[in-house]
Formats: structure tokens, sequence, C-alpha cells
């Protein structure tokens, strides 16, 4: 499986980038599993805002939903390396917590590959 992200050789890629490879080692390696994105960015102007709110929009949702058969869901938050949940996202984290829900912050392939491990997902 080889990834064609140029700039991850030069450890220049953008959160879109490390977001696609991971969607794309995702369902290469768990082709029976459904993984969703929701868009929770976009326009930013209040009534677009307050739009979203009320269809139930829930601001610093992950990036990532997976649905492995047999496991419970699975969410990942997508960060370029060195960047950080902002209060939303540490919020909703917290919430996954108390929850028991797998929540994981992902810098890379990498990360997912780890994470997956630690749940039983993959097999090292």
């Amino acid at each position: 499986f080889i990834l064609l992200i140029p700039r991850f050789m030069r450890g220049k890629a953008t959160e879109d980038e490390i977001h696609k490879s991971i969607v794309q080692f995702l369902k290469y390696r768990l082709p029976d599993a459904i993984i969703h994105h929701s868009p929770n960015e976009g326009r930013s102007t209040i009534h677009w805002k307050k739009r979203q709110k009320s269809l139930g929009t829930v601001f610093g949702w992950p990036d990532l939903e997976v649905f492995v058969p047999n496991f419970s869901p699975i969410f990942i938050e997508v960060k370029r390396p060195k960047a950080y949940l902002n209060a939303n996202q540490k919020a909703v984290k917290q919430q996954f917590d108390n929850l028991n829900l797998h929540y994981f912050v992902c810098r890379s392939v990498d990360d997912v590959m780890h994470n997956f491990c630690m749940i039983g997902v993959f097999r090292v």
C-alpha cells in the first residue's frame, strides 16, 4: 500500500492531505467498514452557525467516524503535527471519554495504525 503524498516526505502535509491519506488507508485495510466525515467547517457567518446548530451540528465533532463490524464506533480527530484540539474539540472529546467511546487524535496513518492495534481492530 503506497500513499502518494509527496509533502509527507518533506513533513509539510496539510491537514486535508493527512485526512485523505487516513481515509485512503482505512478503506484499503477495512473494506467492510463505514468511514464517514461530517463536514463541520465552512462559512462562519452567525446565520450559518445558528442554522447548523439547529440542524444538530455539534461544533468540535471529530473529523472521521469509523464503523467496523463487531467493534464500537471509532472517532478520529485529524490534526497536523504540532496542532492541538480547540476548546469545542476538547469538550466533545471529554463527552466521548465519559461515554467510554474510542476517540483518537491522529496526525498520521501511523497514529491510526497504532491506535487501531491498541483496541484490537488490527493485529500486530
